[in-house]
């Protein structure tokens, strides 16, 4: 199970920052972090997360121009993306699959996600929100994952120009 105590420094310092700092909530993407500290809700308008919030807000423009419905941001599937992004970085390696073996369904399994995941994008080397989503969106397979209608909920990941997106269904 990922805990606020199982996640990376730099998410950890985040949570703790906006715990000491208060938050502000962002209605789109905003949501509880499993913890046994009792810290608030997180706002993606919060320092460190704008980046996720901003992917997740240009996933639901893709989306409505396809008619299609808005994802809902999801905390669980977030800490599995973040995860992953982390590993990728730490461990130097650009794969779906984790050095150990794991995919995106074992990394989610590890939460408290008590619903279906339905798919994953990475990327490595965008700077930016806008440049990650148009590389996602000019790929066939990753257009689809963000087009899909199988799909009801998101969490996004960043760290050092690794991205993650971590799809799920309830």
């Amino acid at each position: 199970m990922v805990t606020s105590k199982s996640i990376s420094g730099n998410v950890r310092q985040l949570v703790v920052a906006l715990f000491i700092g208060g938050t502000v909530l962002f209605s789109s993407c905003a949501g509880d972090i499993p913890t046994d500290a009792g810290i608030p809700e997180i706002s993606c308008d919060a320092v460190g997360l704008a980046e996720h919030c901003h992917v997740l807000d240009i996933v639901n423009d893709e989306r409505q121009k396809e008619g299609l419905g808005l994802l809902i941001w999801n905390d669980e599937l977030m800490l599995a993306a973040q995860a992953h992004a982390e590993d990728m970085f730490a461990n130097d390696y650009f794969s779906h699959n984790s050095r150990d073996g794991r995919n995106f369904v074992d990394r989610v399994g590890e939460t408290d996600y008590d619903a279906s995941p339905t798919g994953e994008n990475i990327a490595y080397g965008y700077s930016s929100p806008e440049d990650v989503m148009i590389a996602w969106m000019d790929s066939p397979g990753h257009r689809a994952n963000i087009l899909s209608s199988q799909s009801t909920e998101v969490g996004v990941g960043f760290h050092e120009n690794y991205w993650v997106q971590v799809f799920g269904r309830r």
